[in-house]
């Protein structure tokens, strides 16, 4: 998805999308980099943890902050681009849009904070920190990342309904509909985190099953990503 992007906005040179599309392709890169560096650190501290017991609370929280700050860096680049891209053609969202946006949006914060502060109270505070930090450094994060995410993918599909040729539309949304679906899956993993990780007598095949559909829809969205860029990047070199 990187590589693609990369070669896509290299094609741009001077033009007026070319910040934009530097932007996005920044985005995607820290996204590339978020699926194994975490990883493999949070691995190597488990490890460290399993030897030295004491150090489990400090690895679970320094595991714990490198992956919010993937996504954090990621959409927040994502939406830089997003924005400047609308701002060309001088589009906004709707005002019916962004109601129903921001009500779906609501709906989804409410019920991560709530579960979020459940999790803390009544499974063995798994994230090792105060209710305040919890809320301040792990929640109200997650919550930003995600809505960045959220509009940039929005602001990609306004740029693509005003942009001229159906093949450049088709390449833009789905551009779009590979972003959404990391972010879906970003907020799945939370969601499985907090509601099975870390709560007793939880069915380990269950999260197995979950796991795989998380691992499936990161899967889509990145094909997306990839597939987007690539008739981008087609449609740039005829």
């Amino acid at each position: 998805s990187y590589v693609m992007m990369k070669s896509y906005t290299v094609l741009l040179g001077d033009d007026r999308e070319a910040p934009a599309f530097a932007s996005i392709t920044k985005g995607v890169q820290a996204m590339a980099w978020g699926l194994a560096v975490p990883a493999i650190i949070s691995v190597i501290l488990r490890a460290i943890a399993v030897k030295h017991p004491a150090f489990e609370e400090p690895a679970t929280v320094i595991s714990n902050y490198m992956t919010l700050l993937v996504p954090l860096i990621a959409f927040t680049l994502i939406s830089n681009g997003s924005r400047i891209l609308t701002e060309l053609v001088r589009v906004r969202p709707s005002r019916n849009g962004m109601r129903w946006f921001a009500l779906i949006f609501i709906l989804i914060g409410v019920y991560y904070t709530l579960l979020t502060l459940t999790a803390r109270k009544f499974h063995g505070n798994p994230y090792h920190l105060s209710r305040a930090f919890t809320m301040l450094t792990i929640i109200v994060p997650y919550l930003y990342a995600w809505f960045m995410g959220f509009m940039a993918c929005y602001e990609i599909t306004l740029y693509a309904k005003k942009t001229k040729g159906l093949l450049y539309k088709r390449a833009l949304n789905r551009l779009a509909a590979g972003i959404a679906a990391v972010i879906g899956s970003s907020i799945f993993i939370q969601f499985i985190n907090v509601v099975y990780a870390y709560k007793a007598g939880s069915s380990l095949g269950a999260l197995i099953i979950l796991v795989y559909i998380l691992l499936l829809i990161d899967a889509v969205g990145y094909l997306l990503i990839v597939n987007g860029a690539k008739k981008l990047k087609r449609i740039e070199e005829i």
